[in-house]
């Protein structure tokens, strides 16, 4: 084994490799090249990861130069890294280190030392949170959100307008639910993120007319300061959705509020037949029923990490599986110790929604963010720009935002915009690349009042603007934002001003 002295000169030029490629991060695609021996291009993807403080990464970069997996072998390198995935205490990496020690000679291990301790007063556990991730606001701690009055929102929502007609059979779930993941978060080598499997596993090929059948559906969504319901997106669907979505998404929930002051929340609501008890599926969907009781039996007695993680979401899916209270929050708080990173995501925004623990809600959503998880990125960035409870910090927010765009993430692409345009910090306005985000989501968010809104700021602002689109931009967002109950008094105000005195509107 090869225990080369390097000057520390050589270890900074080291770490400059992924200084600008953070927002690359993908733990996920990493793992799939170095299981393919592709290790040259796993070891640069876990260069970007190591950048924002990946534990994983540090403990795969240690191995490849333990090992020597196309590179020189390099036991010195390999220390250093696992000395850092040890500061996590991630996986074995603490006994790692201590076995490659005890095989050096006493001069080695003052070097090391010596190495390992300049390393770490640079790009240590403490400089990479206070780079990356919130700084907790300690003194808002003791205080909670309340909406209306009332400490928490309600998670189930049924309209019975929506409820169009029952089922004469469960014959539209008749594909083999034995292949169905309840929640199967790879998608394709170009991200990570939710896979919208009911349908695909369950729904019957044969056509259908799903609008007439109840709907499962569990969302996720932001809850603006208005009370708002905003950015949805699905967790798991089965049939026609779209009409339950587009009523709900016209009630808005009481305003959330803290310290007297209007804020933004985060929410899951269950709908539709998300919301049955146990009789109910037993008595009208009695084959979706059993196979759903025999899916999680198996996944129960399962010692595999991520049947078990499987496990806890059906039992969050599917209320009316026989459980013990707190199961599923239990399985989570065991997985996330493991490194998995959806569990750890899961298990931190249940903490933050019900306001249990909000410094291990932000610290585990943290740390599934290190893997590149797209939602836990955007959550992330929610949090350090609106959060009561963590230092706002725009920069911060902006990272992760653009980490998420980068894989794809609607709401995070529009958030980015945002601040580009409208952030306090005047150094993160950039007009060209907030215009490049919107022109990004010109099909996917046209019908999106803040969206709009956005836009108009974009032309508003541009060299050679058209103020005709200006008005008519925001004209748009406030007459989509009043159809969805949003407080568009703001943008009303704004476009009041924009339109008097000496400013002509001509058609």
């Amino acid at each position: 084994m090869k225990f080369t002295k390097h000057p520390f000169s050589i270890l900074a030029i080291l770490f400059s490799l992924f200084s600008v490629s953070a927002l690359a991060t993908d733990i996920f695609k990493a793992d799939r090249l170095f299981e393919r021996q592709e290790y040259i291009q796993a070891r640069t993807a876990y260069l970007a990861a190591a950048e924002i403080g990946s534990p994983h990464a540090y403990y795969q970069l240690g191995t490849i130069y333990l090992r020597g997996l196309d590179t020189q072998q390099d036991a010195m390198k390999a220390l250093i890294w696992f000395s850092l995935a040890a500061e996590y205490q991630f996986s074995d990496a603490e006994n790692v280190v201590k076995e490659v020690l005890a095989l050096l000679t006493e001069e080695q291990r003052n070097h090391f030392t010596q190495i390992i301790a300049e390393f770490k007063a640079q790009f240590g556990k403490e400089q990479i949170n206070q780079k990356y991730f919130p700084i907790i606001n300690t003194a808002n701690l003791v205080d909670k959100i309340t909406f209306g009055g009332e400490g928490k929102l309600e998670n189930a929502y049924q309209d019975p307008d929506l409820l169009l007609g029952s089922f004469d059979d469960d014959s539209f779930y008749e594909e083999d639910f034995s292949s169905f993941d309840f929640q199967n978060d790879f998608d394709d080598d170009t991200g990570f993120d939710t896979a919208n499997n009911f349908e695909s596993a369950l729904a019957r090929p044969a056509p259908v007319d799903l609008r007439r059948r109840p709907p499962f559906l569990i969302l996720d969504y932001d809850v603006g300061s208005d009370g708002s319901i905003r950015n949805i997106a699905q967790v798991q669907t089965i049939g026609y959705a779209n009409r339950t979505i587009e009523v709900f998404e016209r009630n808005p929930h009481p305003q959330p509020t803290f310290k007297g002051k209007r804020v933004d929340f985060v929410n899951r609501t269950y709908l539709g037949t998300a919301i049955y008890s146990k009789f109910q599926m037993r008595d009208e969907y009695q084959r979706l029923y059993l196979k759903i009781k025999r899916l999680a039996k198996k996944l129960k007695v399962s010692s595999e990490r991520e049947d078990q993680y499987q496990y806890a979401m059906a039992l969050t899916s599917f209320q009316w599986l026989d459980q013990e209270e707190g199961e599923a929050e239990k399985i989570l708080q065991n997985l996330v110790q493991t490194g998995h990173p959806s569990a750890q995501y899961e298990y931190g925004l249940m903490l933050y929604r019900e306001q249990k623990d909000i410094p291990t809600a932000i610290h585990w959503i943290s740390e599934a963010s290190k893997y590149g998880l797209a939602r836990a990125e955007y959550l992330l960035g929610r949090l350090l720009h609106v959060s009561p409870w963590v230092v706002t910090d725009e920069k911060k927010a902006l990272f992760w935002y653009e980490s998420a765009k980068n894989k794809g993430h609607g709401a995070a692409t529009l958030k980015a915009a945002e601040l580009k345009l409208l952030a306090t910090d005047i150094t993160l306005h950039d007009l060209e690349g907030a215009i490049e985000n919107l022109q990004s989501l010109q099909e996917e968010q046209s019908d999106n009042p803040e969206y709009n809104f956005l836009l108009a700021i974009s032309h508003k602002n541009r060299e050679n603007r058209n103020f005709r689109d200006v008005v008519k931009y925001m004209e748009r967002a406030i007459d989509l934002g009043d159809d969805l109950n949003w407080d568009v008094s703001y943008w009303e105000s704004l476009l009041d001003a924009w339109t008097t005195g000496s400013v002509y509107i001509v058609d």
